[in-house]
């Protein structure tokens, strides 16, 4: 999946996030096998009943991971977790989830930077703390990515590297 298709997947998520956090309810998307990515391309909750002991910062953490797989095919949460859902682990530096682009060159940074984000440790730099945020960012992101599909830049006449991303 592309990357600009993986944040267009986990907006409604991100939207569904927030919604059940503003009524004092979780969702429970911190389970590789909870989350669904239906035929239109949008990651939905498929079990209804969250455990009872997770709170909002397990839902923030949940889309930082539902992003991620999207981004690299591995979930960065439960090694255990993963291997039941058939993914691979989350490949990690010094005992943090390395950043998406490392696994996949090409991933924007600022979904790189969201993804480890919402999944950082509470408190650290960057660290993304609400749902609210989450569906912020992407939101952002992809009105970005409509903006320049509807207007794509000029070229500046300078041909562009072999190693560009962009």
């Amino acid at each position: 999946i592309k990357p600009l298709a993986a944040a267009r997947a986990v907006v409604p998520l991100a939207a569904a996030a927030e919604e059940a956090h503003r009524h004092g309810l979780v969702l429970g998307c911190d389970h590789p096998q909870r989350v669904r990515i239906t035929p239109e391309g949008n990651a939905q909750m498929c079990f209804a009943l969250p455990r009872p002991d997770l709170a909002p910062a397990d839902d923030v953490l949940g889309l930082g991971a539902v992003l991620y797989t999207l981004l690299t095919s591995r979930w960065p949460l439960s090694v255990a977790d993963a291997a039941r859902a058939g993914l691979g682990a989350a490949d990690r530096i010094s005992g943090r989830v390395a950043a998406p682009s490392t696994q996949r060159p090409g991933v924007p940074v600022e979904l790189d930077t969201l993804a480890t984000g919402a999944l950082g440790p509470s408190g650290s730099v960057g660290h993304v703390h609400t749902a609210a945020a989450v569906h912020r960012l992407l939101d952002e992101v992809v009105a970005e990515d409509d903006r320049i599909a509807l207007f794509p830049p000029e070229p500046d006449g300078v041909p562009p590297d072999p190693g560009d991303v962009w």
